[in-house]
């Protein structure tokens, strides 16, 4: 609620008032920049962008969505941080993990067998 001017009437808008005038919804859609299936390492958590074509996150990236598709995989989302297979964060098989930090600095290992993933990326969240 805004502050009222001068003399104004300071109760809150109903629900009718509120509905009253429409507003406008800018949305946007995401744009899917590229999609790789990886293979999260059973050792050290190791960059997703070490297990890309190239070595490097695709141009334009600011969200990668990584689903675990062969086996749970842990997420390590902190430059620097060392992932295990029982430390970060658990994706289940199946399930899905949009991550939209510094997509250089995510680290990934399998927590038991090798695991296939597949990353999607998108140009914003």
């Amino acid at each position: 609620m805004c502050p009222p001017a001068s003399g104004e009437d300071r109760r809150p808008l109903t629900n009718e008032q509120l509905r009253a005038t429409p507003v406008g919804i800018q949305a946007q859609t995401r744009l899917v920049i590229d999609q790789k299936t990886i293979t999260a390492p059973i050792t050290n958590g190791v960059t997703i962008a070490s297990l890309l074509p190239g070595g490097i996150i695709p141009a334009g990236a600011v969200v990668a969505e990584i689903q675990a598709i062969g086996g749970a995989v842990r997420i390590g989302l902190k430059n620097g941080t060392t992932v295990t297979p029982t430390t970060g964060y658990k994706v289940d098989i199946g399930a899905e993990k949009a991550i939209d930090t510094t997509l250089a600095h995510i680290t990934i290992v399998a927590e038991s067998t090798a695991a296939l993933c597949n990353v999607t990326f998108y140009d914003r969240v």
